[in-house]
């Protein structure tokens, strides 16, 4: 597969790593993140993933106009249910404020991650 054919905003962004970082530097990060290194580099892109994401964070909390907190999803699972849905699998939700329901949608997402990147 040729990384940049099939994902070419991701070359950019390696581009732009290897320009500012160094291309040492940055050839390290992306091998880690390859070898599965969380924190190193992830890109979702045309129904491929690059990378290793970091899926720890499962919900982000903030506070409405009344001061009232509301559970989110983290941007990584903002993405993921998205390139879930480009591979025909739709995630339902019953309770965006349900911690435990969160968790369990984190490991499905994972697991369609991963499947994309391995299989």
């Amino acid at each position: 597969m040729n990384l940049r054919s099939v994902m070419p905003a991701t070359a950019v962004k390696i581009d732009f790593m290897r320009a500012r970082m160094g291309v040492v530097i940055a050839n390290e990060l992306i091998k880690r993140a390859m070898a599965g290194e969380v924190g190193c580099f992830f890109s979702m892109e045309n129904l491929h993933t690059f990378g290793t994401p970091d899926t720890r964070v499962t919900s982000c909390y903030s506070y409405d106009l009344n001061g009232m907190q509301v559970r989110s999803d983290p941007p990584w699972m903002v993405d993921a249910i998205e390139f879930a849905l480009t591979r025909g699998i739709e995630i339902k939700r019953d309770d965006m404020q349900d911690y435990e329901e969160a968790r369990e949608v984190a490991a499905r997402l994972r697991l369609i991650l991963t499947e994309a990147k391995y299989g």
